[in-house]
């Protein structure tokens, strides 16, 4: 605790879509925050005291985020790109999460939130999954985020650090760049729609995620514990898409092209690109979203966290369509 009486968090993946947003309620809810980030075109973050500008392997940030802290939410992560090493990988989800957990115990931090993904249970067959779920490791993402999950579980209860895992589901809202195109390409009134539309996705409005993931870090009996938050509902993926064309004003003409080629061509991109070392146009897990069922209970939230989504799929649709539109994207 700092000389003002202000409980201090570090907070990592600090200038990320979900670390700015997380950031925002510790404010509100009076915490001082110490964030760390290794994008330096970022500059200071919205909301913290402090930005510590580093790479989350270097030796001695782990200690210099924690020295004093009260808590810590590690949410750095490698999401949303292709042509990465898998060692990296490892050494992101993993081995920073390792090296988290030991200067938190050093330093006597009592709190500390990993940040996962629901996707680790992968293509839900009889929805929705929950936090028993066995878990379906589709790539090095999923399997990298698991074992991450596992050693953060693993390096608490131990003197009195209490850990607790939080699983989003598709988190979106104002400030997500990974979604744009998804929006853009709907708001233009065309979509290229692969398979049928069928599958189920379980969206999150980032304020709700941001509120859930508080709850979680603050509530004593979530220590030890592995909570899924999304939004109140999930739905079809062509449903989606219809409700947002809804709420931007256009009614969508779908080209339609068949799954198993599209997944087909994304493999051969990924290798072709790869090779020189360039992002390919479409890869694997882009073809996941048109194809796996992302379902998830939330009532575990609900019952030990008091976790209530407030912000419904239409309203949380318009108010993200605002935010690209009034930034000159859509």
């Amino acid at each position: 605790m700092n000389s003002t009486g202000e409980k201090i968090v570090a907070v990592t993946g600090a200038s990320g879509f979900l670390g700015r947003a997380f950031i925002q309620v510790l404010n509100t809810a009076g915490y001082r925050v110490r964030a760390l980030t290794r994008n330096a075109a970022s500059g200071p973050i919205d909301g913290a005291a402090e930005t510590v500008l580093a790479d989350i392997l270097e030796p001695g940030i782990a200690e210099r985020m924690l020295d004093g802290a009260h808590g810590v939410a590690h949410l750095a992560g490698i999401v949303g790109k292709v042509g990465v090493a898998h060692s990296e990988y490892w050494q992101v989800h993993v081995t920073s999460t390792r090296r988290m957990l030991e200067a938190a115990r050093a330093s006597g931090v009592q709190k500390f939130l990993y940040c996962s993904s629901a996707a680790i249970t992968g293509n839900t067959k009889t929805p929705p999954a929950d936090e028993t779920s066995q878990l379906a490791l589709g790539d090095i993402y999923d399997m990298t985020k698991a074992h991450g999950e596992i050693t953060a579980l693993a390096g608490g209860g131990r003197g009195k650090l209490e850990v607790t895992v939080v699983r989003p589901a598709v988190a979106y809202g104002p400030g997500d760049m990974r979604r744009l195109w998804f929006f853009r390409a709907i708001a233009s009134g065309r979509f290229t729609l692969m398979g049928n539309g069928e599958n189920l996705v379980h969206p999150v409005y980032i304020d709700d995620l941001a509120d859930g993931m508080l709850k979680a870090f603050q509530a004593p009996q979530a220590a030890g514990k592995i909570y899924i938050l999304g939004g109140e509902r999930y739905i079809p993926l062509k449903d989606w898409i219809l409700l947002i064309a809804a709420q931007a004003g256009v009614e969508p003409s779908f080209l339609k092209i068949p799954y198993y080629p599209a997944r087909a061509a994304a493999y051969l991109c990924e290798k072709t690109f790869g090779l020189v070392g360039v992002s390919p146009p479409i890869y694997r897990r882009y073809t996941d979203f048109f194809m796996k069922n992302r379902a998830y209970s939330i009532e575990l939230a609900k019952k030990e966290l008091g976790y209530a989504p407030k912000v419904d799929l239409e309203q949380g649709a318009a108010a993200t369509l605002k935010w690209y539109r009034d930034n000159g994207m859509i």
